[in-house]
């Protein structure tokens, strides 16, 4: 296997020897991924605001801020839940690990 031909005696030393000849690889995957979610899938607050663009300015001035308000509220419970869930996924790997 690769860690014999390696000449690795322990797993970790063949991790790390691979995780740093593929490091480039990976990093251009993970740019080229995050390129490709954000181009094609527009977030509520994008079309929110493309919408609000498209109507032209608010007559009373209060209208953006409103949409504003949803976006705002919206990416703060978007970044909650992904905290609880790695606060979750933490938990279960102590759980494992014990």
């Amino acid at each position: 296997d690769l860690q014999e031909l390696l000449g690795f005696n322990k797993p970790s030393k063949t991790l790390d020897w691979l995780l740093s000849k593929s490091e480039a690889a990976i990093k251009e995957l993970v740019i080229k991924s995050n390129a490709n979610s954000l181009a094609s899938t527009p977030s509520e607050c994008d079309e929110v605001l493309s919408h609000e663009n498209s109507l032209g300015p608010p007559a009373d001035g209060k209208g953006k801020s409103v949409a504003g308000n949803k976006c705002r509220d919206s990416l703060s419970l978007t970044k909650e839940s992904r905290a609880k869930a790695r606060a979750r996924a933490r938990d279960r790997t102590k759980e494992k690990m014990c």
